[in-house]
């Protein structure tokens, strides 16, 4: 096969997509099962995260299948909402044959948390999760040492101030990362990525 590879340059804004869960009970699900798990220091496989993470989650297990529910809304929400910033492409988001194709067929594929502790130095270097089509974030923090001044999440060159509750997703193929930064507490973020299946 003799393939040619052009460069182009299209210019088009970011969509950063977010939604407060407002479940103080799945947090505090989430917040009780990811106290017993194991963490890793240093980098988790080719995410370069300068934190404590762990190993993929099951996700068909409760309270992770609880929050994959909620990612896997938001992503369809998403591609719709994507597809139909176009106005060449509008049209087939009311198409069932695209919607069950492209729209329900998404789901999360991969899950795991991230510890973030400004006394260790934790940061994540820019990267990103493609060929995922979409990545997810969602932010918890310790009932009992409550976050102050956390870093933001960069998405692209935007500094993203998260809040505790609030689960973030965008392009999948998009560089994100987290500076390091001196702060009180200690910060969770369930992340991973999202696909069709």
């Amino acid at each position: 096969m003799d393939v040619h590879v052009e460069k182009v340059w299209v210019k088009t804004p970011e969509r950063i997509y977010h939604t407060k869960l407002n479940d103080e009970k799945l947090n505090t699900e989430l917040f009780d099962t990811i106290q017993s798990l194991d963490y890793m220091n240093g980098t988790k496989g080719l995410a370069p995260l300068q934190a404590e993470v762990t190993k993929l989650v099951d996700m068909s297990k409760s309270p992770w299948n609880k929050l994959k529910f909620h990612v896997d809304k938001l992503a369809r929400i998403a591609v719709v909402d994507h597809n139909n910033q176009n106005e060449n492409t509008a049209y087939r988001s009311t198409m069932q044959v695209w919607h069950d194709k492209w729209c329900e067929t998404l789901e999360t594929i991969s899950m795991w948390v991230a510890k973030y502790d400004s006394t260790k130095g934790h940061y994540a270097k820019m990267h990103d999760h493609f060929p995922a089509l979409y990545t997810f974030c969602y932010y918890l923090e310790d009932p009992d040492e409550p976050l102050v001044d956390a870093p933001e999440l960069i998405v692209g060159t935007k500094p993203i101030a998260v809040e505790v509750g609030k689960l973030y997703l965008f392009r999948g193929d998009v560089d994100h990362g987290v500076a390091p930064k001196k702060f009180d507490g200690k910060r969770y973020v369930i992340a991973g990525s999202v696909n069709n299946t």
